[in-house]
């Protein structure tokens, strides 16, 4: 059961993480522009991608771990998750 279940991790989080780099590199080219206006939308994009890549990961790094690993990482997710939310919301001027 672990095999698959780790095989399947590996590679949602390798196309997560490719896909948070191709739009951050995108937005920053966009950004660079000076034909197109300013836009944080694919860097914004990019951070929610990467903020589920650090969750699969956690999940790869808690598979077939002891309990008081899994039970740990919960937490941990939960708090990528929320500064990488936070990130998103100061690109979009929501926090100062």
């Amino acid at each position: 059961m672990r095999r698959p279940l780790s095989l399947a991790l590996r590679l949602t989080l390798l196309f997560s993480s490719t896909a948070a780099i191709i739009l951050c590199v995108f937005g920053w080219l966009i950004n660079q522009s000076t034909d197109v206006g300013q836009s944080t939308a694919l860097t914004a994009d990019s951070l929610d991608v990467l903020a589920g890549a650090s969750v699969y990961g956690v999940a790869l790094y808690a598979v077939g771990r002891s309990a008081l690993m899994k039970i740990s990482a919960g937490p941990s997710r939960k708090l990528i998750s929320r500064t990488l939310s936070r990130c998103i919301l100061m690109l979009r001027g929501g926090l100062s």
